[in-house]
């Protein structure tokens, strides 16, 4: 597991046998304190179980503090062992630094509020990981995900008119789009779908060839590199996507268009 651990949130953990340096006899009582807040805060972040090591370290220093028997002195060795149990832990590892504008792509906080949340949870991974990829300095890898995302939307779009899983499977996003503008085009001559609901789905199979055409062709065989800027702007074309097909149908396994459908 990468660690996401802020660098300022490691920096304090190992300050904290900075504050406890010298003789312990004479160790001042709110820098003890400050050490033990410093370790809390560490043992608290959910994070810190990317480090295995010192966070079971951490958490035995903090249950022998909490035993009421440990000295200064005591506290004072257990917490220099603090940067060999981190040491362990990073032995092995590698750090990607994060520019600061995109800091927020790593959380969940950016799509907490998204209604695809109510709709998919694996969307929703998978959206979240095409932001990690676009945070880490890897826009191509970003589109590929969406482009997943894509095709996943388009066998949504599909499955809403009833159409069999077997005539989906192995089928691609262009030719897709082809087989919903001919269904729906064949419900509204049958009377079973109105003319509303023809403008609606041809809307979805323009944007679906638009991306087939424009970015999924061109990514998946084509070798193409994005910048960060275009993975940027497909992510929120993307995003803006299934927002739409998740306001108008109320399933994404089993997907029927709700009765009251929000325009593009």
């Amino acid at each position: 597991m990468m660690p996401r651990l802020p660098g300022e949130r490691l920096c304090r953990l190992l300050n904290a046998a900075e504050l406890v340096k010298g003789d312990a006899s004479f160790i001042a009582q709110q820098k003890i304190v400050a050490a033990i807040s410093e370790l809390e805060a560490f043992r608290s972040d959910p994070n810190s179980r990317a480090l295995p090591l010192s966070r079971t370290y951490v958490s035995g220093v903090l249950a022998e503090v909490a035993g009421g028997n440990c000295s200064s002195q005591r506290f004072q060795f257990l917490v220099t062992g603090i940067s060999q149990a981190l040491l362990q832990d990073l032995e092995e590892g590698y750090f990607a630094a994060v520019a600061k504008e995109n800091l927020p792509l790593l959380g969940a906080d950016w799509l907490s509020n998204n209604p695809i949340s109510k709709r998919s949870d694996r969307i929703l991974f998978e959206i979240q990981s095409a932001g990690h990829c676009l945070a880490f300095g890897q826009p191509t890898a970003c589109v590929l995900i969406l482009t997943r995302v894509m095709d996943f939307g388009t066998q949504l779009v599909a499955k809403s008119l009833d159409t069999q899983s077997d005539t989906l499977s192995g089928k691609g996003m262009g030719t897709l789009a082809t087989l919903i503008h001919e269904t729906i085009r064949k419900l509204v001559k049958a009377g079973t779908r109105s003319g509303a609901d023809e403008m609606f789905y041809n809307g979805l199979v323009m944007d679906i060839r638009a991306f087939a055409r424009g970015v999924r062709n061109e990514a998946v065989h084509g070798l193409v590199e994005y910048s960060p800027s275009e993975a940027m702007h497909l992510l929120r074309i993307v995003i803006h996507f299934m927002n739409f097909l998740a306001n108008n149908f109320d399933d994404f396994t089993n997907p029927k268009r709700v009765a009251s459908p929000e325009s593009m």
